[in-house]
């Protein structure tokens, strides 16, 4: 099988550069090692900024999301027991955020390219690329047990942390990374949020986050330790937990729990974006942690941009496209990065409990709060207005 672009990787990254570049009128395969059930019920991230969504509606991606997608036109913030909503649309100049979950997004995504008689190869296992100055570049992959390989001139490596683009780009143990702490863990439930938009809650027993899906169904998240096991919190603890952090002016009634989940607090930034005919997306360069639900907005943008450096390369003949996307692509990881690990740090009680820092972040939450220009710049960044 021969290709232009063999992108590496079925999930939302893989799927709308896909979709991008056939509009383009670039030939390209996607390789998923899953299944296509598994990779479409996966979930991940559930908020996209303003620019992302701008995006998708002008690449007319958008009409699930419109009718579906739950406006978050603000937030709210909750410290000393005390609630204060964020007007975002106000203080960012007029954007905002909407909750649509990542697997509804890929379901939307894969039924496009389907409708266009388009699908990724599933279940392609133990895909291994060749070296990255090879032309053309061979990958070959193992499904139902015969051995397959794929040509192509260039590859897009949107397989996220564990994939073999980045390790192939970067090396074993190349680019910059730092975990935190604290983890989280999470519950999805049956249960009616507390409110129409996002609750962030700083304690000094840890942060508490209340997002949700629907009308109907939550998505909540509580601060733990760095090794904490799901195992560790049953339903009494969890909602107790979370009870105590909210405070007792917020009334919730917990419904059925359907998934839980441990997330570990970590960033990590590729020390390059692209080798020879090898380019990344996504999690395959860069990593945040999820306080500020910046990871999936920036591989949109990775890909927005990473669809238009293709045209000018393979159209236009700029040679440079790809490094150019590499370099900016760069840039915008590190960007998202510093704001992630900006609000994680707000938001987060030390885990030593030490009552001097938890003095000290109380403070910083106090300042922010009270300069209407701060107040500005945060709103701005987290809605993606910059990058609109």
């Amino acid at each position: 099988m021969r290709t232009t672009v063999g992108i590496i990787g079925g999930g939302p990254s893989g799927l709308l550069l896909s979709l991008l570049l056939d509009r383009l009128g670039i030939d390209n395969q996607v390789l998923e090692h899953r299944s296509r059930a598994h990779v479409q019920r996966r979930v991940r991230a559930g908020q996209l900024d303003h620019a992302s969504v701008a995006f998708l509606r002008q690449s007319g991606l958008a009409g699930r999301l419109d009718r579906l997608g739950l406006p978050q036109r603000g937030m709210n913030l909750r410290w000393r027991d005390q609630t204060r909503r964020i007007d975002l649309e106000a203080l960012s100049g007029g954007h905002s955020c909407t909750v649509y979950g990542q697997s509804a997004l890929t379901c939307d995504l894969t039924n496009t390219l389907a409708a266009s008689g388009r699908s990724p190869v599933y279940g392609a296992e133990d895909i291994r690329l060749s070296d990255p100055e090879s032309e053309p570049h061979i990958i070959t992959y193992r499904k139902d047990g015969a051995e397959h390989r794929l040509e192509c001139r260039f590859v897009a490596g949107c397989d996220g942390a564990h994939g073999p683009a980045r390790r192939l780009v970067n090396g074993a143990g190349g680019g910059s990374s730092r975990r935190l702490p604290f983890s989280w863990v999470g519950v999805l439930s049956e249960t009616p949020p507390v409110s129409p938009e996002l609750t962030y809650a700083y304690h000094p027993r840890g942060f508490a986050l209340w997002s949700m899906r629907s009308d109907t169904v939550s998505r909540t998240y509580l601060q733990c330790g760095p090794d904490d096991q799901t195992g560790n919190w049953s339903d009494d603890r969890f909602w107790s937990e979370m009870q105590r952090r909210l405070g007792p002016d917020v009334s919730f009634s917990p419904g059925k729990v359907t998934e839980r989940l441990m997330v570990r607090m970590q960033g990590y930034v590729a020390d390059r974006m692209q080798l020879g005919n090898v380019v990344l997306a996504g999690d395959a360069g860069h990593t945040v942690p999820p306080s500020a639900a910046k990871g999936l907005n920036l591989a949109i943008a990775d890909i927005r941009a990473l669809s238009e450096s293709f045209r000018k390369l393979l159209f236009e003949g700029r040679q440079n496209a790809l490094a150019e996307y590499a370099q900016k692509a760069l840039k915008r990881a590190w960007a998202g990065q510093a704001f992630s690990w900006q609000m994680t740090d707000l938001l987060h009680a030390p885990p030593s409990g030490d009552p001097f820092e938890n003095r000290l972040k109380l403070t910083r939450l106090d300042t922010l709060l009270a300069s209407p220009e701060q107040l500005r710049l945060f709103c701005r960044d987290y809605t993606g207005a910059e990058a609109a």
